[in-house]
């Protein structure tokens, strides 16, 4: 396998949530900047930003909790579409566990579920499992995932046929 092989393969990663395994692929960095500042500005008002800088990480710790609890409908709306984006971005595949064959699967926040067309309407999915694949996701697109190790052994092997 060649080294671009390698790179590619790392970008993917199966999560399994119920029944299911998802397999899921790294986001662009502007699509996770996006997701996290849509949460973070969703929970805070511009009182709250002016006074963040003079506070200590705790009490900014404690500020966000306060205000994530007390968030209205509209802002956990939001919040909640941060996490469908991500989803949407970051899901390549889906099977039963136990299954050999994956089915390529788009998921979509605005079209209808199609499965001859393998799209997936956002909405269908339980909301545990939306914010578990987001979360996932995020985790998997800024976590090296044994990337670098993959390249060392490719190189080694290289090194080694030479």
């Amino acid at each position: 396998m060649g080294l671009i092989s390698e790179i590619a393969e790392q970008a993917r990663k199966v999560v399994s949530i119920g029944h299911l395994e998802f397999q899921i692929r790294r986001v662009r960095s502007s699509d996770l900047a996006r997701a996290g500042n849509a949460q973070l500005l969703a929970m805070l008002s511009a009182k709250d930003l002016g006074s963040i800088p003079d506070m200590s990480q705790g009490d900014a710790a404690q500020l966000l909790m306060d205000r994530y609890r007390s968030m209205s409908d509209p802002q956990l709306h939001r919040m909640s579409q941060s996490h469908e984006a991500i989803a949407c971005a970051g899901v390549v595949a889906v099977r039963s566990s136990g299954s050999d064959e994956w089915s390529p699967i788009a998921i979509s926040v605005t079209e209808a579920t199609d499965e001859s067309s393998g799209v997936l309407n956002i909405q269908d999915l339980p909301e545990p499992w939306r914010k578990e694949l987001s979360e996932q996701i995020m985790s998997h697109s800024v976590d090296d995932g044994g990337l670098q190790n993959a390249i060392d052994n490719f190189r080694a092997g290289s090194a080694s046929h030479d």
